[in-house]
């Protein structure tokens, strides 16, 4: 059995491959990585290159969604990414139904919307510049000059590609610019995910169009023309190479420190990749409550009790018949929706209120806004009767269309058998 004698004998040269590894961590995140002036300090980062694309994003990533307001029926197929974090809408269930009330915050009305100031980002920041400098100190105490020129190269690396690529959202600035005393329209709106399940979003026209209605654009700070871009990435690619063939010709004992390192920030950065987005972004403009809704008597989790839960706290119907439909263009169909406008009408608004929790009757699991919910109705089985309803009128209709054509059929036959008799006759006569 092959075993190493000593540590000179161990070849580690593939370590620089670790610098370039780690791209779906990054990359999931490169917009809130470089919209942080943390970019600009000099650090190690795992697969810097993701950093330099070879063009870059004008707007943030939208999700797929379709949205679709209320009362004016404005419709976008996409919901935006800030208000998409905002909501954290990422582990929303198929079929299932949430309401939220989205307000500016009273203590913050004008704050921009930016990336906070202590979060995992800054841990993962200030973790990859220490590792940075305590490589730079070993490379210079161990007299290794291949380790400090690679850590020179990978470390002002990422203060390259953070000059490229800082950026700044764009100033929304919606058409509505309310009075101090003046009250705005509702801006309700609907929000349908791909996978059946609904969120209905209860604000002013304001915020709906400062969050739904408005593209996210962004301005880069430091680099604006793309051929100075063009340039800097093309720099940046030509020090990852020099850092990765420095770090190959290093001893040993630093390219066994420079692997431990390198592993390190790959977990560090996956488990920030892994955190919900909630955690990076200063979104203390916007005050957000959830809105419950009584306990229904079922637990049917089909996609006729989310749409007409979505109907019930939209309190109405006309928006799942705009642009691409909620439910299918049939009769049946806009029959059910005209019942479940009527139930949730008869419901009324959210009010203050409070439910206990099913396993344990002396604990309360909601309390606030408590959208009721019909007594009597249930949405499956009403949908059911209209479908068995309509089921039966077209078995009746058959039935009338084949006894009608048994009668023509019956008709032809006697006109035959009459005029081969008249035929007959004329025949004998003859």
């Amino acid at each position: 059995m092959f075993i190493l004698n000593k540590f000179s004998d161990f070849e580690i040269d593939v370590v620089g491959f670790l610098a370039i590894l780690g791209e779906g961590s990054i990359g999931a995140n490169a917009h809130i990585i470089t919209f942080t002036k943390w970019c600009l300090i000099p650090r190690l980062l795992p697969a810097p290159q993701v950093l330099l694309p070879a063009q870059r994003p004008e707007n943030l990533k939208v999700k797929e969604a379709y949205v679709t307001a209320v009362e004016s029926g404005n419709i976008l197929a996409c919901i935006n990414h800030v208000a998409h974090v905002l909501i954290d809408a990422e582990d929303i269930q198929r079929n299932e139904t949430r309401c939220v009330r989205i307000v500016r915050n009273p203590e913050h009305p004008d704050r921009p919307i930016r990336p906070k100031r202590l979060s995992p980002l800054l841990a993962v920041n200030l973790l990859g510049c220490g590792c940075s400098v305590g490589l730079f100190v070993a490379s210079v105490v161990l007299n290794d000059g291949m380790s400090m020129l690679a850590t020179l190269c990978l470390s002002f690396l990422s203060t390259l590609t953070g000059v490229a690529n800082h950026w700044d959202l764009v100033a929304k600035d919606p058409a509505i610019q309310p009075k101090p005393d003046e009250v705005l329209p509702r801006g309700d709106l609907v929000v349908r995910y791909p996978n059946g399940s609904f969120l209905v979003v209860k604000c002013n026209e304001q915020v709906a169009r400062e969050l739904y209605f408005t593209r996210e654009d962004i301005r880069y700070t430091m680099v604006q023309r793309r051929g100075i871009y063009r340039t800097i990435s093309l720099t940046g690619t030509l020090l990852l190479m020099l850092g990765v063939i420095f770090l190959a010709n290093a001893t040993k004992a630093l390219q066994l420190a420079w692997a431990v390192i390198y592993v390190l920030l790959n977990a560090a950065y996956w488990s920030f990749a892994a955190l919900p987005k909630r955690y990076h972004w200063d979104l203390d403009r916007y005050k957000v409550t959830e809105i419950g809704i009584e306990r229904p008597n079922f637990n049917d989790n089909r996609f006729t009790d989310a749409l007409f839960k979505a109907v019930l706290f939209a309190q109405g119907a006309d928006w799942a018949r705009i642009g691409e439909a909620a439910a299918p263009r049939t009769k049946i169909w806009d029959d059910w929706l005209d019942l479940a406008e009527v139930e949730a009408l008869s419901c009324g608004e959210s009010k203050s209120g409070e439910y206990q929790d099913l396993k344990w009757p002396n604990r309360v699991e909601f309390s606030g806004e408590i959208q009721p919910f019909p007594k009597n109705w249930q949405p499956h089985p009403a949908w059911k009767a209209l479908y068995d309803k309509s089921r039966a009128n077209n078995e009746v209709l058959v039935e009338k269309q084949n006894a009608n054509l048994g009668r023509c059929g019956s008709d032809v036959s006697f006109s035959a058998e009459a005029g081969a008799v008249s035929a007959e006759k004329v025949y004998v006569s003859d």
